[in-house]
């Protein structure tokens, strides 16, 4: 989807930047959300009990919720703007 926006958009208009400006937190709230998954996997297994288990717990779930909203906040920005005019090049 990141790559349809990037080649179809029209960068020069104002909601064409607020979808690219959407698009680069999305690659980095997927990162972002990835390390969290990590690391919550690593702390979950080399600790057995106390507060960094319940951490990595924590970091899991956040991890998978992140990226989980950010793909619907992305995908329902691009879907209201996808039938305006002079936005996109395919019209």
């Amino acid at each position: 989807m990141v790559y349809f926006e990037d080649k179809y958009l029209i960068k020069s208009t104002e909601i064409g930047k607020r979808i690219n400006r959407n698009s680069y937190y999305f690659i980095a709230s997927f990162i972002i959300g990835i390390l969290l998954i990590l690391f919550g996997i690593i702390f979950t297994t080399f600790i057995l009990e106390g507060f960094l288990y319940i951490l990595g717990y924590i970091m899991n779930i956040s991890g998978f919720f992140l990226i989980s909203g950010y793909i619907v906040h992305f995908s329902l920005i691009t879907y209201e703007n996808i039938d305006k005019e002079g936005v996109w090049k395919f019209e």
